[in-house]
């Protein structure tokens, strides 16, 4: 069945969810022949379809695939439905491990396999991809065996060693059964189909979805909104007494402007939701600065190098590092959820033979769940 062309039915290409599954999208289509034959363009018969979906109208990434079978087809018209014997490229992010100061080398192998693609494994500042390599090869390597799906992190020297609490994680791409993995990276979905081994052209963009289908999708999206748990308009940071070089890292308080203590173990409760995917705090407006202890006020140069930790009573005071993002925010994938603490502790100038101190004021601190 050479010289094939589909076109739509209806204007709905893609129809309302089979009743008696949620998982299911109905396509219908007119199948033609090219050129005009004696006895006309139409077919009656049946044909074998697969599809695959792609994130763009040409070339891009495959997301989605799916061996439909054979179908009838009556009088070129046609219809099927699909979407729960298929298999999806989903995107998954896991911890490799967690620093304790010491650990140079981390190994761990992911939980779906095998691995097809996007490996990137990053953590205390440093990150490798299979494409591009270590963003610095002579302090960070890592390795990906796609079959095993094996994970190693390797920090080359001592002093590259991720701090207690700092977290190493891979994302990779890898199969998922049914079209939900697929539909929820977000971004626009090209359906590709091809009957009895000829593939159609133009792909049809899959815009409309059955509403359970979509609503099953939302609450598994990886970028979810993010949404403020608090606004801390004033506060000013100083470190809670003199540093001193080659020691550290020292303990970060907080006050707000009336100079109260916002707590006395100088620690921020948050309470973070189950559904939360990704902490994140942002500092705004306040200059943060070292300043001489013996001559006080006077600025020292040098940008203070602040480390945010999340903290559980509830778990033996277990505390985790949160990855720097930029010059003054912090994130954490995948964080606890429940009553924490956030505390932060800076860490002193190497080269300054003098006592030294952490100061900042008027300070705007925001902290978001996504």
């Amino acid at each position: 069945m050479k010289n094939l062309i589909t076109g739509l039915l209806t204007l709905g290409l893609f129809a309302a969810a089979v009743a008696e599954s949620t998982s299911l999208i109905n396509y219908q289509g007119k199948l033609i022949y090219k050129d005009r034959r004696p006895d006309g363009r139409s077919i009656t018969g049946s044909a074998s379809f697969s599809l695959r979906i792609f994130d763009s109208r040409a070339g891009g990434k495959q997301i989605y695939e799916e061996a439909i079978g054979q179908i009838a087809i009556n009088d070129s018209n046609y219809s099927f439905n699909f979407g729960e014997n298929g298999k999806s490229v989903s995107t998954s992010i896991e911890d490799v491990g967690y620093g304790d100061g010491q650990n140079q080398i981390f190994s761990y192998t992911v939980k779906n396999k095998p691995i097809l693609g996007g490996v990137r494994i990053s953590g205390a500042g440093y990150s490798w991809t299979k494409e591009n390599g270590s963003s610095d090869s002579t302090k960070f390597i890592g390795q990906a065996n796609n079959n095993t799906g094996k994970i190693s992190a390797i920090y080359i020297n001592d002093e590259e060693a991720p701090e207690a609490g700092q977290r190493i994680s891979v994302s990779y791409d890898h199969y998922s059964e049914g079209i939900n993995g697929a539909l929820s990276l977000g971004g626009q979905a090209w359906l590709e189909l091809t009957v009895n081994g000829e593939t159609l052209s133009p792909r049809e963009r899959l815009i409309t979805v059955p509403f359970a289908l979509r609503a099953d999708i939302a609450r598994s999206v990886i970028n979810k909104p993010k949404r403020i748990l608090l606004n801390l308009p004033r506060i000013n940071l100083k470190s809670k007494k003199s540093m001193k070089s080659g020691f550290g890292p020292y303990q970060v308080g907080l006050t707000n402007t009336n100079e109260d203590e916002i707590n006395v173990n100088n620690s921020i409760d948050i309470y973070i939701p189950e559904d939360t995917q990704r902490l994140i705090l942002k500092f705004y407006d306040g200059l943060m600065n070292y300043t001489s202890t013996e001559n006080e006020g006077i600025i020292i140069p040098g940008t203070p190098k602040i480390q945010a930790a999340l903290n559980s009573e509830s778990e033996g005071n277990s505390k985790v590092i949160l990855e720097k993002v930029g010059k003054h925010e912090f994130h954490l994938e995948n964080p606890p959820n429940g009553w924490k603490q956030i505390s932060f502790t800076v860490q002193p100038l190497s080269d300054y033979g003098k006592d030294h101190e952490l100061t900042s004021e008027n300070n705007k601190l925001v902290i978001l769940v996504e």
